[in-house]
């Protein structure tokens, strides 16, 4: 067996601590933690680590004093620090020191496994130049290979973190004079830990050095391309006014977001980018680095356009999530997520023929909370899953009631979240919990994104079929807003295309709308599937949908979103039991 990893974690907060460790033991690492600077020096001089992560500030100490004497120890661990936005220049000068990086609240699950297994490459390599180097003293070769090895990737053969800021500080340098500006990217492939996992290291290492190549062929050679990251790369680009930046950022972007064939596979990838611009947001390498990757992580969480540029703002928005997180944790231990339901309606008919399953988080002052601000929190620390499993439960369990009730019962739509649908027991769990409960499963639809659903061909055929062979019914998602080869469509058992609201909300006015959706309906009818208009506000949208032929809509115009016992009088006045959509 191999010998795990050591990871000595030291931090004076409680919660970060035990988040920290569970997320690193569900890693594979072995894990110890600290909770001061005396217990820290203590293991620091008792045990042999691989990694330490220590705070900056440890109630009245400095983590400077834990790196310091971290870096004395014969084992020589690599070490991390985590600060807060207000810290930065500090953690800067932690580097100079000799500490590997800094995480910056609030964390993030995946940069934080991202840092850590490149400082764990970093400590293999520098094991194996420090016995290269004791192999080659007689022959001379050895320093050749360690200066590459030092300061490039060995899988993508691009430079590494290191010789990024390198070359960055070099540019600024040479900028500074002109008045030229700099543009600071950073890629960060979406979802490729889910990658990893679903195909293995080896076809993630693929992807990684196919997307390397793409970005290569996609910049000038006057410009710096990095990996910086597991799956982040970083470019440097030299450009004359601000404005041509976005055709930078379009030209690299075009070709990323294409799909990827590893063997017999084409898999569908996207990318997010981050921007920061020199002199703009910062004159040294590593607070444009720090923006960039700020930029990147708001992106990632709040834009669906897949990029955002570094704004003053950020550092506030940052730790109001950071913020939301902690608050988070307690509301679902507290009971503060409940579900709501939203009706859709048959338009020839007017009749409500399903209902779908909205969460809502209940704060701390009576309101309710946009889900746009929670889900994404959810999702990025797994928390999606087993809430995943209570919404459906709850689903059923009310299913169940309004049936013992003689309340008449319509079909209810969950939605599954990318990071639940990857789960490779996802069908076993969803279906337990139907069996359980004696639920008919034709009174369940499952929505999966558009996006979800190209995430990995073979993957969603197999699972979306489990699910229908069960009597469930499928919807996509947020339809035309992701890429999609529609040619697969015809091979997935879906039932209903959920058209998505963004060409909704421009219908009475803006033709480009109008023609998309006629086409996705043309296309629909075309393979037997039924089309959901989402959105819909006003009498003008559903008097051209009902020329267009659509079959539902759903939308503030017939119902806002409410709670079960508010939905009741509605689902009493409407159709007769066993009508379905």
């Amino acid at each position: 067996m191999a010998k795990k990893n050591r990871i000595l974690l030291i931090d004076d907060e409680h919660w970060i601590r035990e988040f920290l460790k569970e997320l690193f033991i569900a890693e594979g690492y072995d894990v110890e933690t600290a909770g001061d600077e005396d217990g820290a020096l203590q293991k620091l001089r008792c045990g042999t680590f691989d990694i330490v992560i220590t705070d900056l500030r440890l109630g009245g100490s400095s983590g400077i004093d834990i790196l310091k004497i971290a870096k004395a120890q014969e084992y020589l661990p690599e070490v991390l620090l985590i600060t807060a936005y207000g810290s930065v220049e500090t953690a800067v000068d932690a580097l100079k020191l000799g500490a590997f990086d800094f995480l910056t609240k609030p964390l993030e699950s995946s940069k934080i496994l991202e840092t850590l297994e490149q400082a764990l490459e970093r400590r293999k390599l520098r094991a194996n130049i420090n016995k290269s180097s004791k192999e080659t003293d007689t022959n001379g070769n050895g320093s050749v290979r360690d200066d590459y090895l030092l300061y490039y990737d060995p899988l993508t053969k691009l430079p590494n973190r290191d010789l990024f800021f390198d070359r960055l500080g070099q540019a600024i340098l040479k900028n500074e004079p002109s008045g030229r500006h700099l543009a600071i990217f950073i890629f960060d492939i979406d979802g490729f830990k889910l990658l990893n996992d679903v195909y293995g290291p080896a076809k993630g290492d693929e992807i990684l050095i196919e997307v390397s190549r793409r970005i290569e062929s996609s910049v000038f050679a006057r410009d710096t391309i990095a990996r910086v990251g597991s799956d982040e790369f970083g470019v440097v680009a030299d450009i004359k006014r601000e404005k041509d930046i976005v055709a930078v950022l379009e030209r690299i972007r075009a070709t990323l977001n294409k799909p990827i064939t590893i063997g017999a596979r084409e898999i569908a990838i996207s990318t997010t980018a981050g921007i920061a611009v020199y002199p703009r947001d910062g004159t040294s390498a590593e607070m444009l680095v720090q923006n960039a990757g700020l930029s990147l992580a708001q992106a990632k969480r709040f834009d669906r356009s897949g990029f955002r540029f570094f704004t003053a703002d950020m550092n506030e928005r940052a730790n109001k999530f950071f913020e939301l997180r902690h608050k988070l944790t307690t509301a679902v231990e507290n009971g503060e997520l409940e579900l709501f339901y939203q009706p859709y309606y048959e338009i020839s008919t007017n009749r409500m023929v399903g209902l779908e399953a909205l969460l809502r988080w209940r704060d701390d002052q009576g309101g309710y909370m946009l889900p746009g601000e929670f889900i994404p929190i959810l999702e990025e620390t797994k928390m999606i899953q087993p809430i995943g499993e209570w919404i459906c439960e709850t689903v059923c369990r009310q299913i169940m009631d309004w049936e013992k009730r003689s309340i008449p019962a319509v079909p209810v739509a969950i939605n599954i979240s990318p990071v639940q649908f990857m789960q490779q027991d996802l069908t076993e769990r969803i279906t337990s919990i139907v069996k359980r409960l004696g639920v008919d499963p034709r009174q369940l639809v499952l929505e999966v994104t558009e996006t979800t659903l190209m995430q990995d061909i073979d993957v969603t055929e197999r699972s979306l079929r489990q699910f229908k062979d069960t009597g469930m019914m499928i919807s996509v998602d947020d339809f035309g807003t992701g890429y999609s080869s529609l040619s697969y469509l015809k091979f997935f058992p879906i039932d209903n295309l959920k058209i998505d609201m963004s060409f909704v909300k421009g219908l009475s006015y803006d033709s480009n709308d109008a023609s998309i959706i006629a086409a996705i309906i043309s296309m629909a009818h075309n393979l037997n599937l039924r089309t959901i208009s989402e959105g819909v506000e006003n009498t003008e949208q559903l008097r051209i949908l009902e020329s267009l032929k659509c079959a539902f809509t759903q939308g503030f115009l017939h119902c806002r979103p409410k709670p079960a016992d508010q939905i009741e009088p509605l689902l009493e006045l409407s159709m007769p039991a066993g009508a379905s959509a």
